[in-house]
C-alpha cells in the first residue's frame, strides 16, 4: 500500500476531490515531499513536480490561491519568510519573487484574500506575532493588514486554525508562548 510516511507539522489542503499533503517532520528529518489523497477512491499517490522545489520544511502554511497552492514560512523562524507557489495545472513550483519579507514566521496561519496571502500570527524567532501580514503572490509585495479593532484584538497566536468568511477571518486555538523554540 502506497502512502506517505508518518509526520507532524506538515500542511494539507483539499482541492476538488484531492487532499494534498506537503512537508513536515518524520522524527528524523524535515520533508519536502508532496502527496495527494483521492477522496473518492481513498488512494494515495506521490505527486511529481517540476521547477525549483522549496526546501524541506515543517511548521509552514499551505493555502490555495486561484489555481495554485501557496506555501509560506519555514521551520526556522530566524529566516525571512519564503513563499512558493505550485501551479495545479502544470505541477510546476515557482518562488514568489519580490522585496524581502519584513518578518520571520513559522507555525502561522495563512489564508487567501484575493490574490494575496495573509499570514496571521506565528513564531517570529523568540516571540509570537500579533500582526497580519499580506503578500501579493503576483508582485511579491508585502504589507501589514489593518485589523478591525471592534472585532477583537489579535493576541499572540501560533499553531492554530483559521477560516475566511465574507471578507473576514476567524481564528481558533493558540499556543501560549511559554518556551522559546530552538534556533
Amino acid at each position: 500500500l502506497l502512502c506517505p510516511a508518518g509526520r507532524v507539522h506538515h500542511s494539507a489542503a483539499v482541492v476538488g476531490n484531492q487532499m494534498f499533503v506537503h512537508g513536515g517532520f518524520d522524527g528524523v528529518e524535515h520533508l519536502n515531499d508532496l502527496w495527494a489523497l483521492d477522496l473518492e477512491a481513498w488512494r494515495w499517490s506521490r505527486v511529481s513536480t517540476v521547477g525549483p522545489m522549496p526546501p524541506p520544511s515543517s511548521e509552514h502554511a499551505w493555502t490555495q490561491i486561484g489555481n495554485s497552492l501557496v506555501r509560506s514560512g519555514d521551520t526556522h523562524p530566524s529566516q525571512q519568510v519564503q513563499v512558493h507557489a505550485l501551479d495545479l495545472d502544470t505541477l510546476c513550483w515557482r518562488e514568489v519573487q519580490g522585496p524581502p519579507s519584513p518578518m520571520q514566521r513559522s507555525s502561522h496561519t495563512a489564508i487567501a484574500l484575493g490574490p494575496c496571502l495573509a499570514l496571521i500570527g506565528g513564531w517570529e524567532g523568540k516571540t509570537v506575532a500579533t500582526d497580519v501580514m499580506t503578500c501579493n503572490i503576483e508582485t511579491g509585495e508585502w504589507s501589514k493588514a489593518t485589523v478591525d479593532e471592534d472585532r477583537g484584538d489579535i493576541i499572540p497566536r501560533a499553531s492554530r486554525s483559521c477560516a475566511e468568511s465574507c471578507g473576514s477571518f476567524v481564528a481558533f486555538g493558540y499556543a501560549i508562548p511559554v518556551f522559546v523554540p530552538p534556533e
